[in-house]
């Protein structure tokens, strides 16, 4: 998809200001952005909403793809220390660290922001982690690794369990990948509980780290 703005433009010192049109897509990334003269051309990737369902009713929470001004709210989690500790990256130092790890990071494909419905805040993150980001030469080129955490305050109410089974089933059936995979450290318990939950298989340690896996054969919706 390529659309074009003639109008609503602003070069500013740090950043490009681009007022688009309504284009009618609810959810997108943006992974590129041309100056052509008076004309800015955005290539546009769709993200699929997805939805968490318990029981066959949805819950208090969704998966949607990341939005610049989420940066607040990613901030006020992510600067947990206990939460990058244990997901490997270093707590977030400002708000302005949160908005550049969204551009840089939380745009790529399939990479979700676990979203409470009542207020439409992000609390936590799910998604497929980039090719190449996580030493793991087990992974085949047709598998996929699951990364997840959430918000202190959310822990233990199932939310990430639910989240990362809304994943597997959109990355088996839609995505089509053959296996998908779970990395944490040793002493990630909590992790380890959600890759148990969700019917992944333990594959192999390493130094620090564990390795679970789902065989898209063995998987039932």
């Amino acid at each position: 998809l390529v659309v074009r703005f003639v109008a609503g433009v602003r070069v500013e010192p740090d950043k490009i200001i681009v007022e688009p049109i309504d284009i009618g897509l609810e959810h997108f990334c943006l992974s590129g952005l041309w100056i052509r003269g008076h004309e800015v051309e955005v290539r546009l990737a769709r993200n699929e909403r997805l939805s968490i369902f318990v029981d066959g009713e949805e819950r208090g929470a969704c998966l949607r793809p990341w939005h610049v001004d989420d940066a607040e709210a990613l901030y006020k989690y992510a600067s947990d220390p206990e939460i990058g500790s244990a997901a490997g990256w270093p707590p977030h130092t400002s708000v302005s660290m949160s908005r550049q790890v969204i551009c840089e990071f939380f745009s790529a494909p399939e990479t979700y922001a676990v979203v409470l419905k009542q207020t439409g805040q992000p609390i936590g993150c799910c998604g497929l982690v980039p090719p190449g980001m996580r030493p793991n030469d087990s992974i085949g080129p047709d598998d996929a690794e699951i990364g997840y955490w959430i918000g202190k305050p959310y822990w233990g109410q199932g939310l990430i369990p639910e989240a990362v089974n809304a994943l597997i089933e959109h990355a088996l059936s839609t995505l089509n990948k053959k296996a998908l995979w779970i990395g944490f450290y040793t002493d990630n318990m909590k992790s380890r509980r959600v890759a148990e939950k969700c019917g992944f298989n333990h594959s192999h340690t390493t130094t620090d780290e564990v390795f679970f896996v789902l065989e898209g054969k063995d998987w039932r919706p």
